[in-house]
């Protein structure tokens, strides 16, 4: 499978997984559709940056993703640049695991709705967001998440307006 070229199919995806794409054709054919929710990325080596990939909204990712989830793409060190990830104002679920080189977070940090963020195995970006000190530069783009998971340890901020923690998304 190269891309999801059939338009009838394509904007009516709700979730999508995409596994061992050595090339990068599969992840560069993610179709802009408002449909989908769900996006699972794993197990992509040679994926190293989210850029600004053809037949996608401006800075890659379909905007109303709900739960994004990026697992041993060993290779990666970036999620892209500013509004990459700020841009998905949907995003609720944010998983990132076993991506060794990922170091941190785009500039202008991560959407303020996101709910929930697992970090596993990326020891540069653990280290970085496992501490709460308010002049790391990580921290101050996770601080506003709730529910926030690295290397296994939860913590939790609550408010009055996010006192229960978020579920992994389902529609």
């Amino acid at each position: 499978m190269t891309g999801l070229t059939i338009p009838h199919f394509s904007q009516r995806l709700q979730h999508l997984a995409l596994n061992e794409c050595h090339d990068g054709t599969l992840v560069r054919a993610i179709p802009d559709t408002s449909s989908m929710y769900s996006l699972v990325i794993s197990n992509i080596s040679n994926l190293i940056s989210f850029t600004r990939w053809p037949n996608l909204p401006d800075e890659g990712l379909p905007t109303e993703l709900k739960c994004l989830i990026i697992v041993s793409c060993t290779s990666l060190k970036s999620l892209g640049t500013k509004r990459t990830l700020k841009s998905l104002n949907s995003l609720k679920d944010l998983h990132i695991e076993d991506c060794p080189l990922l170091l941190s977070f785009p500039e202008d940090g991560l959407p303020t709705s996101l709910q929930h963020l697992l970090i596993q195995d990326c020891p540069s970006l653990s280290e970085q967001c496992g501490t709460e000190n308010v002049q790391d530069p990580e921290w101050t783009k996770i601080s506003h998440i709730p529910d926030r998971e690295i290397d296994f340890i939860r913590s939790q901020h609550t408010s009055k307006k996010n006192a229960h923690s978020a579920a992994w998304y389902l529609p």
